[in-house]
């Protein structure tokens, strides 16, 4: 991982362990195991890192509202789009750091799309005669 990554991922755990006024730079640093110089190449203050990650989460937050407000979609392409942003997410530069509560409110969407995955399946496999009658 490079170390700005390093620096935004230490932070944001940091920060919602400790809280963003009881972080300072010097936690982030030793966290992120950098040198200060190499936070200010940079980040040019703290205030900028927040910013950064801040904007990072929103991008990802936006994905996900994208996929529930784009277009009336089936449960298959919900589950597929989450994927891709999981997927894309994993692969940025500058991944969004999201709330332990933005967290939760995607693991409750997926939750619900797994669900209806599974009654669709049962309900598919049923009709077929794929359903052992006990």
């Amino acid at each position: 991982m490079a170390s700005k990554e390093k620096i935004l991922s230490k932070a944001a755990e940091l920060i919602h362990t400790k809280g963003y006024n009881h972080t300072s730079i010097k936690d982030i640093l030793e966290a992120a195991v950098v040198t200060k110089s190499n936070f200010y190449y940079h980040f040019e203050s703290k205030e900028q890192l927040a910013f950064e990650m801040l904007t990072a989460g929103k991008r990802g937050i936006d994905r996900i509202n994208a996929i529930n407000a784009s277009r009336p979609i089936t449960n298959y392409s919900k589950l597929h789009e989450l994927r891709e942003i999981r997927n894309s997410i994993s692969h940025e530069q500058n991944p969004p750091t999201l709330s332990w509560e933005d967290v939760n409110n995607a693991a409750d969407e997926v939750e619900k799309v797994l669900i209806e995955l599974d009654v669709l399946s049962f309900h598919t496999n049923f009709k077929l005669g794929n359903i052992e009658k006990h």
